[in-house]
């Protein structure tokens, strides 16, 4: 009798089996509790027991693993956010389904970053734990999204706390939600580390058509500062021009941090400027430092230089750099209603650890509430954020 699954791969080690799901998480199995249920053996990534066994008692062990799913690229614990698994895709920043009620739905089905940019406003340092979707939840619930908005210029916009390029299912995702006819465009922000040729070709057939890469520096020295990990800024540039020669919109997205890479954005510029790709969207999508509270601290630049740079480099190099909303053909639907008022007291179901120390998440009327302090199972909560279906919470 074997058990073979598609995003499990099973490794025997001394002690037991390591169980690798999406390729970076895992989780073990003792040797003495897959004993207790027969004889077996690890073969191809299978666990093959000599003869018949008990199943349910082998998916209970499966489902006790992933209680301890452990992120192999940072040790975080990993939090599976599966159909069955009680936790809505709306209501969080981290992960799940965003709806700013527009034609744009931002999706979130990974957290976890290669980088440790300077500027970050996440500051992976300070989460403590990651969460990752499954793609056939995000696909229904997706779907179900797009049918009451009634709109058939549909946008999914993948915009990770992290790279999204870490996510095994991403190109699977996309081919699923390509199915749907409302969906006119699929876009992507990522830093661009892990694209080959290869990789933007299979993103390319999976249905997008628009990257957003992150380029903060052309200078080596500079951008692996920026990066905050070994980075190597010839492979990022290859990569961008790479999708520029190909049937799909880049944008050269920089952060620009005064004191910092301010002086390199006219190289970053002309190297853009320079791919000379006819697309509807700009080629440029420059980004001021923002200060979060919960981000990279550093010192945030007044709005009126910031613009005033972007306007003398308009004009210098003839090229579009203040951006609108209707550049990336963003247009007003319904937004799904709200089912909390701003300082209402509710009564929610907890069902797991945040990413941030001491935060909790909990669940009501089908949404995600998240906030901080001691609860056990149940929490009486103020709601303290409703905007755009994101909620928090103090304990009440």
């Amino acid at each position: 009798m074997q058990f073979e699954y598609e995003d499990i791969k099973f490794k025997q080690e001394k002690e037991g089996v390591n169980a690798i799901f999406l390729e970076i998480f895992s989780f073990k199995i003792k040797n003495e509790e897959l004993e207790r249920l027969g004889t077996y053996s690890v073969n191809k990534g299978k666990i093959v027991f000599k003869t018949n066994i008990n199943e349910r008692k082998f998916g209970e062990l499966i489902n006790k693993g992933f209680n301890s799913l452990t992120n192999l690229t940072n040790g975080k614990p990993t939090t599976y956010i599966h159909k069955n698994s009680g936790i809505p895709l709306m209501g969080n920043v981290s992960f799940g389904i965003i709806d700013r009620g527009t034609n744009i739905l931002e999706i979130k089905p990974i957290t976890s970053c290669n980088l440790d940019c300077v500027f970050c406003s996440v500051d992976e340092n300070r989460r403590i734990r990651d969460f990752v979707v499954e793609a056939d939840y995000l696909i229904e619930e997706i779907n179900k999204l797009i049918a009451y908005k009634e709109c058939n210029e549909m946008e999914i916009h993948v915009g990770c706390q992290g790279e999204p390029l870490r996510y095994s299912k991403l190109t699977y995702l996309i081919k699923k939600l390509r199915h749907n006819k409302a969906i006119k465009r699929v876009s992507m922000d990522t830093n661009a580390t892990f694209l080959t040729e290869n990789k933007i070709d299979e993103l390319i057939n999976a249905g997008f058509t628009r990257l957003n890469i992150s380029l903060n520096a052309i200078d080596p020295v500079l951008a692996t500062k920026m990066a905050g990990k070994p980075y190597q800024v010839t492979n990022i540039l290859n990569a961008i021009k790479y999708v520029a020669s190909k049937n799909i919109e880049v944008v050269v997205a920089p952060v620009i941090v005064k004191g910092l890479n301010d002086e390199e954005l006219e190289n970053i510029v002309k190297f853009a400027k320079n791919l000379n790709k006819k697309q509807k969207a700009p080629l440029l999508g420059v980004q001021k430092y923002l200060y979060y509270p919960k981000g990279k601290k550093l010192k945030e630049e007044e709005w009126d230089p910031f613009f005033e740079r972007l306007k003398r480099l308009e004009k210098k190099h003839t090229i579009r750099l203040i951006l609108k909303e209707t550049d990336f053909s963003v247009i007003k639907t319904k937004e799904l209603p709200k089912p909390f008022k701003k300082k209402e007291i509710i009564e929610a179901e907890v069902k797991c650890e945040g990413r941030l120390k001491n935060e909790k998440i909990a669940v009501a009327q089908n949404r995600t509430i998240s906030f901080t302090g001691p609860a056990k199972s149940k929490a009486k909560l103020k709601i303290t954020r409703i905007k755009h279906n994101i909620y928090k919470a103090s304990i009440n």
